[in-house]
């Protein structure tokens, strides 16, 4: 379907869904990075303790409000990233 001139094209996603997929992926990148400054056995402690619980929720972060945060978390995101790049470094 083509679009006209000047019309931007349809998203499933709203503004602040991306807005707040951005300000993520930074919260992210930044943990990594100061992750990778922590000794190899303070991040594998973190990825033992935030995993699937099989049902997509992670199992290391929880609110007594809001119960099982999606997994993978930014936790659990954050220290795989701060291993592979200090994979990476070597």
């Amino acid at each position: 379907m083509a679009e006209a001139p000047g019309e931007r094209p349809i998203s499933n996603e709203s503004s602040t869904e991306r807005q707040r997929g951005r300000a993520t992926s930074v919260v992210v990148m930044q943990l990594a990075q100061l992750l990778a400054t922590e000794p190899s056995s303070t991040i594998k402690a973190l990825l033992a303790r935030h995993v699937d619980d099989g049902r997509g929720k992670c199992r290391g972060c929880t609110l007594p409000q809001r119960g099982y945060e999606p997994w993978p978390c930014i936790t659990s995101a954050a220290a795989t990233i701060a291993t592979v790049s200090s994979r990476l470094s070597c």
